[in-house]
C-alpha cells in the first residue's frame, strides 16, 4: 500500500477559483507546502485586458471580494455600479416612461415604480424550494413563469445565458441557473455590486500564489496531467478540465470558447459596465472597459488534444450530471479531489 504524504498536496488550475484554494490551503498549519500546476494563463478563460484578447473580463462579486480580501487585505479594486440588460421595454407594458435598459441582475432596485416590480416579480423561491419545485415538475418554463410575468419572462428573462452559455435556459442546470439570476436576491432593495481588480485578474492570481508555502510549476497541459498523476502518494485536487485529467472515462464535457471585438468607442459617458443583449441574433453580449464597447460571442467546443484553447465549462444539465459521476469516483479515492 503507497504511504500518503499528508502534509504536501497538488493544485492543479488557472483559475482564480484555483489559486484562492492553494492560498487558502497556504493557511492551514498542517499543511507545509502547495505544488500548485499552472500553463502560466492565470485567470484561465478569463483576462485582463479586452483589446487584442478572445477572452471575457471576470467581475467579482461582494462574497468573491470577501473571501480574496481575507488573504489579501490591501487588493485594489474598481467598482462596476453600471450593470444593465437591454430588454424589449415596449413589450412588456411598464407604467414608467423606461429606455431601454433594465439594470441587472434583477431586482427591486432594476424598476423605476414600485408598481412595475410587483406587476413583473410574482414570486419568490429560496434556492431549497426552487430545486424542488424544479425536480417536481423538470419544466424551467413553467417554474419561470411562476416567478416573472409572462411578457417580462418572454422578452427578457427566457434568454439570459444564451450568450454566455451558447444554449438555452432549459439546458442549463437548475442550481447554476438559480445563481446565475441571482433568485435569491429577487425582493432586495439594495443595487448589485461588482468589482474588478485595478492590476487584472492574472495579477490577483500571482499575488494569492505568492506565499512561502506554495511552490509554482509551470507547464503544458499533457506534463501536468503526466506528471501529477504519477505521484500516487500525494492528494491533487482538480479544478478545471476534469473529463481531460481523466481520459474521458465518463465522456467529454461541452465546453465555451470566448471571442472578443471592438464595437464602438461612443460610450465615453460610462468608464465601467457591462451589458447583455440576449435580443441580438446571435446573441451577442456588450461591456465596456475604460469608455470602448467590446462585442463578445462564444462558440461550442470540445476537448481534442493537449493544447487545446481555454474553454470555460458550459453548465447545462448533462454536463453535470457527468461530473457527478466523475466526483463519485474522487470520494473513494485518495490520490485526486474534484473542487469545480
Amino acid at each position: 500500500m503507497v504511504q500518503m504524504v499528508e502534509d504536501i498536496v497538488n493544485v492543479i488550475g488557472d483559475s482564480l477559483d484555483a489559486c484562492l484554494y492553494s492560498r487558502y490551503l497556504a493557511s492551514k498549519p498542517n499543511i507545509s507546502r502547495i505544488d500548485h500546476y499552472t500553463t502560466g494563463e492565470y485567470g484561465g478563460f478569463y483576462f485582463d485586458q479586452i483589446k487584442d484578447s478572445a477572452y471575457c473580463v471576470l467581475f467579482l462579486t461582494d462574497p468573491q471580494l470577501s473571501k480574496i480580501t481575507d488573504f489579501l487585505p490591501n487588493l485594489q479594486t474598481i467598482q462596476v455600479e453600471e450593470h444593465y440588460l437591454k430588454a424589449q421595454i415596449k413589450k412588456m407594458k411598464f407604467s414608467s416612461p423606461y429606455d431601454e435598459y433594465v439594470t441587472f441582475p434583477i431586482n427591486r432596485s432594476s424598476f423605476e415604480l414600485d408598481m412595475d416590480y410587483a406587476d413583473n416579480i410574482l414570486k419568490t423561491y429560496t434556492y431549497d424550494e426552487f430545486i424542488a419545485e424544479y425536480r417536481e415538475h423538470k419544466n424551467i418554463t413553467k417554474l419561470m413563469k411562476c416567478i416573472f410575468s409572462e411578457n417580462f419572462y418572454m422578452n427578457l428573462i427566457k434568454k439570459i445565458g444564451c450568450n454566455q452559455w451558447n444554449t438555452n435556459q432549459s439546458q442549463l442546470d437548475a442550481g447554476r441557473l438559480y445563481g446565475m439570476l441571482q433568485l435569491g436576491q429577487l425582493s432586495s432593495e439594495t443595487p448589485f455590486k461588482y468589482h474588478y481588480p485595478v492590476n487584472g485578474i492574472s495579477s490577483l492570481c500571482r499575488e494569492l500564489l505568492n506565499h512561502p508555502k506554495i511552490k509554482i510549476h509551470t507547464a503544458n497541459r499533457k506534463t501536468i496531467k503526466a506528471e501529477t498523476k504519477a505521484q500516487t502518494n500525494k492528494i491533487t485536487y482538480l479544478f478545471e478540465y476534469i473529463d481531460y485529467y481523466m481520459d474521458f472515462m465518463f465522456g467529454g464535457f461541452e465546453y465555451v470558447v470566448g471571442h472578443t471585438d471592438v464595437h464602438s468607442k461612443s460610450i465615453s459617458e460610462y468608464k465601467y459596465f457591462r451589458v447583455l443583449t440576449p435580443f441580438d441574433k446571435k446573441y451577442y453580449s456588450y461591456f465596456g472597459v475604460d469608455a470602448t464597447s467590446y462585442k463578445a460571442w462564444n462558440e461550442t467546443s470540445l476537448i481534442t488534444s493537449h493544447d487545446f484553447k481555454r474553454q470555460l465549462l458550459i453548465p447545462t444539465q448533462a454536463n453535470y450530471r457527468r461530473m457527478n459521476d466523475y466526483r463519485k469516483i474522487s470520494q473513494v479515492n485518495r490520490n485526486f479531489k474534484v473542487l469545480v
